[in-house]
């Protein structure tokens, strides 16, 4: 987003959860416009709290798989650790949704937990985490291509790095 207008910005923040990344987006972006997204009625609710009359800001109560806008409304996707919570074929669907969403040159970052050999000392600590805390899809999505999967819904891999535990890649609509 280098060099352009804050004011053109058309951010979504998608499965905002409490609004803790929606309340960093604002303070660096406050002319933009943010839209908020999470299937749960109670974490949007309190996002809005969070975020309470800061101005350009929209919220809508859906499913990431299927978010109700038109194609290219956005110039800036951002998703925090929604994507080891979903199913194989819900991975592929919200890349192909935020590929659908994202206007042309539009950027996607994505983080969310290591997956294995990002990390080859940490994968003991990964291989445990679904038994320990019940997560049934982080197995998967610890073995999952996610650049693969987004090249397939259009995005290009332009930046990875890491931070312990957590990955951060950045894509851009191709």
């Amino acid at each position: 987003v280098a060099g352009r207008d804050p004011r053109s910005l058309r951010m979504l923040d998608l499965a905002c959860g409490t609004g803790v990344l929606a309340e960093t987006l604002k303070d660096a972006y406050p002319a933009a416009h943010l839209t908020l997204l999470d299937l749960s009625p109670d974490y949007l609710a309190e996002a809005r709290r969070k975020l309470g009359s800061r101005g350009r800001l929209a919220s809508l109560n859906a499913n990431a798989e299927e978010v109700p806008a038109a194609d290219a409304s956005f110039d800036v996707i951002v998703s925090v650790y929604l994507f080891h919570e979903l199913p194989p074929k819900a991975r592929r669907a919200v890349l192909s949704e935020v590929s659908r969403l994202l206007a042309p040159g539009g950027v996607f970052v994505l983080v969310d937990s290591l997956q294995y050999g990002d990390e080859p000392g940490l994968d003991v600590l990964l291989e445990a985490f679904p038994r320990e805390f019940h997560e049934p899809y982080y197995d998967g999505y610890c073995q999952e291509d996610l650049v693969a999967i987004a090249g397939e819904a259009g995005l290009t891999l332009k930046g990875e790095s890491t931070a312990f535990l957590t990955k951060a890649l950045s894509f851009t609509k191709t």
